[in-house]
């Protein structure tokens, strides 16, 4: 099915099998529910020196129709780190996230980022640096 918001409908009857008076019938609605294929959206990922903090990562991540669950980031890749959005819980179709990082970045040359949403769909960001 195409992403979207979706609800069933079954409808049960006996009427092939019966005569017209005495067939019954009978029907059910779901509740609403989402058919989610598609992964949230990484945008304007950057990182910048700051003089007060070092070096910071930053990205917004969107999803048309589930809640953002996680995200993390990876180094030259590396292990992957866990990052909480700005709000400090990820739990809406938008966040921001920003880190700030250690020292050391001067031997990254790779920055990706991952962010799952409550599907389990999964969106990449990628960031190259010069060497």
């Amino acid at each position: 099915m195409p992403d979207g918001v979706y609800q069933i409908k079954l409808v049960a009857s006996d009427r092939p099998n019966n005569p017209l008076n005495e067939a019954k019938s009978d029907e059910k609605t779901s509740e609403w529910f989402i058919v989610d294929h598609t992964p949230p959206i990484v945008k304007n990922l950057v990182l910048h020196k700051s003089e007060r903090e070092g070096y910071v990562l930053e990205f917004q991540a969107t999803d048309n129709l589930s809640a953002l669950r996680s995200a993390y980031f990876s180094f030259n890749a590396k292990d992957w780190q866990w990052i909480n959005p700005v709000d400090g819980i990820c739990d809406s179709k938008k966040e921001r996230f920003r880190i700030h990082l250690q020292n050391g970045t001067e031997s990254v040359h790779t920055i990706v980022v991952k962010v799952i949403d409550e599907r389990e769909n999964t969106g990449y960001g990628r960031l190259f640096l010069g060497e």
